[in-house]
């Protein structure tokens, strides 16, 4: 490998020098990009799902519904509906207890909520990615007051992992074109260096200038002499 090396001119040895940095460094940008997207895609499904809940939350229709014998008679076909609306994949409204009111599957109405959802009791409104019966997701929990400010419900909205996974799908294609071009212009900026190099080393190897370097040396040390 060392003696094939060798065998390479200044400019070639230049060549693959810079081309190999410009790949590392765009494997390093590619993964930094990548990440970045992930999170503006996360963050943007948090704030979408936080702005759902609390609009809901503010709803007088819902605070006076949750306090009704049977709320979940009103309140699911309303939940259903601004599902569809907002493009979040569950609405759950439920009993500080966790009871449920609404669902996207009616089978789970009347049962415990999973997920977490203290600060909301302490009157907090939260984002958090947690796994919950359709499986993870990325939601925000909102406490539901009456008019007296007190917590009579709360409420979940949320987009599973798999949309968002989707969505951060949609933007792949520029990340990935990014980096391409980036690495495009750093081989072509390295061929033409690599090209101006060889043209004034005569495409020679440092090796055989040295040597070269040697010999001349030595013809004018004998001159001189």
């Amino acid at each position: 490998m060392i003696a094939w090396v060798r065998r390479w001119s200044i400019s070639t040895r230049l060549f693959v020098l810079q081309f190999v940095f410009i790949l590392v460094l765009t494997l390093i940008a590619l993964a930094w990009l990548w990440n970045d997207a992930r999170g503006i895609v996360e963050q943007s499904a948090a704030d979408r799902s936080l702005s759902v809940a609390t609009s809901i939350a503010d709803n007088p229709f819902v605070v006076s519904n949750v306090e009704s014998a049977d709320p979940s008679a009103q309140l699911e076909p309303y939940a259903q509906n601004l599902m569809a609306d907002t493009r979040t994949d569950f609405i759950t409204i439920m009993a500080p207890d966790r009871t449920r009111f609404t669902h996207p599957n009616p089978a789970e109405i009347g049962r415990p909520f999973v997920g977490t959802i203290e600060p909301a009791l302490e009157g907090r409104s939260f984002t958090e990615t947690y796994t919950g019966t359709l499986g993870p997701s990325v939601r925000a929990v909102v406490p539901i007051r009456d008019a007296d400010g007190d917590i009579v419900a709360l409420v979940a909205a949320g987009v599973t992992v798999s949309k968002v996974s989707v969505a951060l799908g949609e933007r792949l294609p520029f990340v990935f074109a990014f980096a391409a071009l980036t690495l495009l212009f750093g081989a072509l900026v390295s061929w033409a260096l690599s090209r101006y190099l060889g043209r004034v080393t005569w495409g020679r190897g440092p090796e055989e200038l040295g040597r070269m370097f040697l010999y001349y040396e030595g013809v004018l040390h004998a001159v001189r002499e």
